[in-house]
């Protein structure tokens, strides 16, 4: 048995996706300008899309998996994981890393040819516990013995839901956020017709098709920012965060696990 299964082995902890946003020094005053710039740039791992509106500007990684999208104040960078990217792990939280680094830099890249500097960076990694339907109740009952959030709620009433957030200073320049709550999927079929754009989906319509934990690990340069808010960052200020945040994430997952399988026989 490996430090990732539990009783019974058909739940698991995976990675999911994680978000890079990178905050601009100051607003893009022109954005055909800019779209220009990055159209003319020179580079393998993203292809920009057409369509998009006068105010944003959409780039897609040639594998799909990742999204780049700069607005007038920020650029965000979205990547979904899949296959071993999900998997939990020293090994595993590395290929994620080098993932990551190597797509900011390609956003460093575009951003400088640009002309646009960059302040605050974040990282965002998110990752869950989850398993078969049939799992849900007694994942729900070991994830609140493991966290007594029923002390806030009246006598005698049993928690639903919840999101809990707690932060920390991780380093002499980034805060930490670590969010833990519960999360549901939900399906919904629709039928693709003209009228399809004006119609209202409801939630209560949808099927249930899974449920459980969700953690998401949250670094960012904030402190830093505060104490010196006229500090030029750049790409290479960055890796050492995104070193720090890979880690880390995958020590939050596995700390959160264990808590979790530690309760899985109680009663």
């Amino acid at each position: 048995m490996n430090d990732f299964e539990i009783v019974p082995p058909e739940a698991k902890a995976l990675f999911t996706h994680s978000t890079v946003t990178l905050g601009f020094t100051d607003p893009v005053p022109d954005f055909a300008v800019v779209r220009e710039k990055i159209a003319a740039t020179q580079q393998d791992d993203f292809f920009l899309r057409r369509g998009a509106a006068a105010d944003e500007i959409v780039l897609d990684s040639l594998t799909g998996h990742s999204r780049l999208t700069l607005g007038r104040g920020r650029a965000v960078l979205a990547t979904r994981y899949s296959g071993s990217y999900q998997e939990v792990g020293e090994g595993y939280s590395s290929e994620r890393r080098d993932y990551a680094i190597k797509k900011i830099r390609t956003v460093c890249r575009l951003l400088d040819a640009a002309k646009v500097s960059t302040d605050l960076f974040g990282v965002t990694i998110s990752g869950r516990v989850g398993g078969p339907l049939g799992l849900a109740p007694q994942l729900r009952g070991a994830v609140l013995r493991a966290y007594p959030l029923g002390m806030f709620l009246p006598d005698s009433k049993q928690v639903y839901d919840f999101q809990v957030r707690a932060s920390y200073v991780a380093s002499d320049t980034c805060f930490a956020n670590t969010i833990l709550s519960w999360f549901q999927e939900r399906t919904l079929q629709v039928e693709l017709t003209p009228e399809t754009r004006e119609a209202v989906l409801k939630e209560w319509d949808s099927v249930l098709s899974g449920e459980g934990v969700a953690v998401d690990f949250d670094l960012n340069n904030k402190r830093a920012l505060f104490e010196k808010p006229a500090q030029k960052w750049g790409c290479d200020d960055y890796a050492p965060i995104v070193d720090l945040a890979f880690e880390d994430a995958d020590a939050e997952l596995l700390r959160t696990f264990n808590r979790i399988r530690a309760q899985w026989s109680q009663k």
